[in-house]
């Protein structure tokens, strides 16, 4: 388990813009849409550009080129979504590291 983790930490530390968006139009989730599984993904990349020192601004630009404050939104929602262990929010988040360590 340990061994994945720093397999997603090292994979994470080399996510651009084109792997989000590859990844966003490879599942026809470039839309502005609410349905869950779309926030979801879109969550869990935020967190990773964060974490990688991306700006709000980047982010929003990267992921689907809304407000800064969405992304702030989405931030929160990941720790929440994280920290009550939500079933469909974790199988997203999985969907997406192992999209990362594959590419």
């Amino acid at each position: 388990m340990i061994e994945i983790h720093n397999e997603i930490c090292k994979r994470t530390s080399i996510v651009n813009n084109e792997i989000v968006k590859e990844f966003l139009q490879r599942k026809g989730l470039n839309l502005k849409t609410r349905k869950r599984e779309v926030f979801n993904y879109k969550c869990v990349f935020s967190k990773i550009l964060r974490d990688r020192g991306k700006t709000l601004i980047d982010i929003s630009k990267t992921v689907d080129f809304c407000d800064h404050s969405t992304t702030i939104h989405r931030l929160k929602m990941y720790d929440i979504l994280t920290k009550n262990r939500d079933e469909q929010f974790l199988k997203n988040k999985r969907e997406v590291e192992n999209y990362i360590i594959l590419n």
